[in-house]
C-alpha cells in the first residue's frame, strides 16, 4: 500500500505542483511506523510528529525499482517500492 502511494505520488505529483509526500504515524505505534517509513527515505516533520518524502525522492525511488525489475526481467509490481 505505501508503494502505491509512493508510485502514485511520483506520478502525479509534478502534474499538481505537490512537494511532498506527507504521512502522520499512528501515535500508538510510532517509534516502529518512523523507523519503517524512515527506511523508506521519510524524513521527520514537525518536530518528529509526522514524516515528509520529497518528490524527486519518490521520482527517483520508482525509477530505481523500474530498472532493477527491468534489469531481472522480473515483472515489477506495484507493492515493491515498500
Amino acid at each position: 500500500m505505501v508503494g502505491r502511494a509512493i508510485r502514485t505520488f511520483a506520478q502525479v505529483g509534478p502534474e499538481i505542483g505537490l512537494p511532498h509526500l506527507i504521512v502522520v504515524p499512528d501515535p500508538d505505534d510510532h517509534d516502529r511506523l518512523s523507523n519503517f517509513y524512515g527506511n523508506l527515505g521519510f524524513a521527520s516533520y514537525r518536530g518528529g510528529e509526522a514524516m515528509f518524502l520529497d518528490l524527486q525522492s519518490a521520482v527517483e525511488a520508482v525509477r530505481v525499482t523500474e530498472r532493477d525489475a527491468a534489469a531481472a526481467e522480473v515483472p515489477l509490481s506495484i507493492d515493491d517500492i515498500g
